[in-house]
C-alpha cells in the first residue's frame, strides 16, 4: 500500500499541472501548495511506520515479559504449596 501511495504522490506531473492553469502567479502558488502538502504527507506516512514499528517492539516485550512472569508464578506456586504441604506435616 505505501508503494502504491508513494507512487500517487510522485505520478503528478508538475509541467502538465503548470499548463492547465491560466494565471501563472497562482498556477505557481497552487503547486507550491501541493509540494508541500506532498511533503508533510511523506514525513506523516514515515512517523506513522516508526510508530507502527514502535509498538510492534513494545507488544514484543510485553509478550516476553509475559512469559517471564508466568514462570516465576509458577515456580511461586510450588513454594507456596510446598510450605503448605510442610506445615500441615508438623
Amino acid at each position: 500500500m505505501e508503494e502504491a501511495t508513494d507512487m500517487n504522490l510522485l505520478d503528478h506531473d508538475e509541467g502538465s499541472l503548470r499548463e492547465k492553469l491560466k494565471d501563472r502567479q497562482h498556477g505557481n502558488e497552487y503547486i507550491e501548495e501541493v509540494e508541500e502538502s506532498r511533503n508533510r504527507l511523506e514525513q506523516y506516512i514515515k512517523a506513522i511506520d516508526r510508530e507502527i514499528t514502535k509498538r510492534r517492539q513494545v507488544k514484543d516485550l510485553l509478550d516476553q515479559s509475559k512469559k517471564y512472569y508466568d514462570s516465576l508464578m509458577g515456580e511461586a506456586t510450588i513454594v507456596a504449596t510446598v510450605y503448605f504441604l510442610l506445615d500441615l506435616v508438623k
